[in-house]
């Protein structure tokens, strides 16, 4: 038992050594595979944002080019015919705006402050010419829309809210840096914008783009003379006031959560401010919707003054911010290369170790099987030894009485028997573990073979102070069955056996052997009136040499290998050895031997 229990000992640290080894090892590979893995999917999902806000940054660009190349002299209803840049007075024949039709749907308004800060619409048409511009536009319930949100505009933001929102305004990164570029001022970009002048590509290859979007061509205006010529270039437009045409660049601005575009035009009698209120819920629809292949949970928001937000996330035209959310795959992710070869690796630790834990588990309990064995046998073999020395002398010398000497002999007779028996079992498991030759099937009635070993049982439990008693099928058609006659003798001699030893001292001195059938099966019972079988022993009943000394010693002579045999035996037959549960201790031992029935 101490030895088992090292041996166990042994094996448990040097398993939990190479498991916590091997487990290291993996942890820290798998530590590896991930942050490479980490690496990869972010390097992927850093394209797909690159690739993704040059989307963004090419449906912008048409839309915001457009609004930039408006003139000033656009945000009035007016023109005059003949020049088409100053306000048209009352009675003279006039050209509409072009934005007096309705704008885009992503555009809720176009809107102008006066010098003096009024507030106008080129789509709300007022004072004398209102009708006139009524009956040229094509959509005349537009313009009425149009009023209704100049209203709400008016309500919710004032002349001076846009000021100071112009002034703390975020620009968009590639507006910075071409401005930056354009006039030599690196300087005063911070080191963030500097490193992603330098390396985004894209940049470089936009900033032509954004070049000729805000260099606009000088436009003059014959009729203020050449000195209304300014530097932003343009005309004069309402009151015969010099200003440019096409005057300051557009800025986009958050108020709120509001978007606009805004810009300011200098002027000889005050400046303007002009710009255009977007519509910010259906513009992020259409540009979420220009990404969704590349970004499915992409989400676009606002970038003020007061939100920081990393450039390269940011669109080129517009203070938006991508957060480009998690990458979904097309196909589910299986195991990566590493993962597979780990599993592999745990796969050849794992099951050699067991099948190592099952075979010391087997080598184990064979040896003490073995050991248990030699105790068994040897105590078995002292016994009747000592009687044929014991009696053999007293033979020799004459001591034994006249009327005595036929038991003596008997005796010696029985132990000899019984030795004979014995060494049978032990050479018939032999020869089954060895792996002997077929079996010799012969087919018979269960009736025939009971007839046919009938005297012998008799006779040994004649010995041993026991009767047998011997019942016949009782169907009228008996099956008949392929057996071994000679295993099936074997097995009955060793079932009514043990029927004789465990059941010697009991009150009711029969053993039954009684035949039966049913469709598929012959069936053979052998019961007694012995102790019976307690539950935790009929577990290890059928088991070979389960008996050890000290239980041999306690128990009826035997080594406990002749029930091992005999269900063996009975399986090699196609058959089956099973103790019938449903008998209580009260009632003895029952054993049924099933063979199958011939074809």
């Amino acid at each position: 038992m101490l030895r088992r229990i090292h041996t166990w000992i042994i094996f448990g640290v040097c398993l939990v050594a190479v498991i916590v080894a091997i487990g290291w090892i993996s942890r820290a590979v798998l530590r590896v595979d991930q942050a490479e893995t980490a690496a990869r999917e972010q390097a992927e999902l850093e394209g797909n944002v690159r690739l993704a806000l040059w989307r963004i940054d090419a449906l912008l660009a048409p839309f915001l080019a457009r609004q930039i190349a408006l003139p000033v002299s656009a945000y009035t209803a007016t023109f005059r015919s003949q020049e088409g840049t100053a306000a048209a007075d009352p009675g003279e024949a006039f050209v509409p705006s072009p934005i007096l039709t309705p704008a885009a749907d992503t555009i809720r308004l176009h809107f102008q402050y006066g010098p003096d800060g009024a507030l106008s619409s080129p789509q709300v048409p007022t004072g004398p010419w209102r009708e006139p511009a009524l009956a040229c536009c094509t959509n005349p319930t537009a313009i009425r829309e149009y009023e209704r949100r100049l209203q709400a505009f008016q309500s919710r933001f004032s002349h001076e809210q846009l000021l100071a929102a112009l002034r703390t305004s975020v620009r968009p990164p590639r507006a910075e840096i071409v401005l930056a570029s354009e006039f030599g001022d690196l300087n005063a970009l911070d080191d963030r914008q500097v490193q992603n002048l330098r390396s985004s590509i894209e940049w470089n290859k936009r900033a032509d783009v954004y070049r000729e979007m805000v260099a606009q061509p000088v436009v003059s205006d014959s009729s203020a003379g050449p000195d209304t010529t300014r530097e932003y270039g343009g005309a004069g437009t309402p009151g015969g006031v010099g200003y440019t045409a096409n005057a300051g660049r557009l800025e986009p601005v958050w108020l709120d959560d509001a978007l606009l575009l805004l810009r300011r035009v200098p002027g000889d009698d005050g400046e303007l401010l002009q710009g255009c209120w977007l519509e910010w819920r259906l513009l992020r629809r259409q540009l979420l919707k220009e990404i969704l292949d590349l970004l499915t949970y992409a989400v676009l928001e606002p970038v003020t003054a007061d939100r920081a937000a990393p450039r390269i996330h940011m669109s080129a035209w517009l203070p938006i911010q991508l957060l480009p959310g998690t990458l979904v795959h097309q196909t589910p992710r299986g195991f990566s290369p590493v993962e597979m070869m780990l599993l592999i690796a745990w796969s050849c630790i794992l099951l050699p170790a067991v099948a190592v834990f099952i075979l010391l588990a087997g080598v184990i309990s064979l040896n003490e099987r073995r050991g248990a064995f030699v105790s068994a046998i040897t105590h078995e073999l002292r016994t009747p030894l000592t009687t044929f020395r014991l009696y053999t002398d007293m033979l020799e010398n004459g001591m034994v009485p006249e009327g005595k000497r036929s038991e003596y002999i008997q005796t010696l007779r029985t132990e000899a028997e019984r030795l004979s028996h014995l060494v049978e079992n032990v050479l018939s498991y032999a020869r089954l573990e060895r792996g002997s030759p077929g079996v010799r099937l012969e087919t018979v009635t269960v009736d025939e073979i009971l007839e046919r070993i009938r005297e012998q049982l008799s006779e040994h439990a004649q010995r041993a102070g026991m009767r047998l008693c011997v019942g016949s099928c009782r169907n009228a058609n008996p099956v008949r069955t392929n057996v071994d006659l000679s295993a099936v003798e074997r097995i009955l001699f060793n079932l009514v056996d043990n029927a004789c030893k465990y059941a010697e001292s009991a009150p009711g001195k029969e053993i039954f052997v009684e035949a039966d059938q049913d469709a598929h099966f012959a069936i053979v019972r052998v019961r007694d009136h012995g102790p019976g079988i307690a539950p935790r022993d009929a577990r290890r009943l059928f088991r070979p040499f389960c008996k050890s000394a000290s239980e041999a010693a306690d128990s009826a002579p035997g080594v406990g290998l002749g029930l091992a045999l005999s269900r063996r035996l009975a399986r090699r037959m196609g058959g089956e050895l099973t103790l019938d549960r449903s008998a209580g201790n009260a009632d003895g031992a029952c054993f049924i031997l099933t063979m199958p029935v011939s074809g």
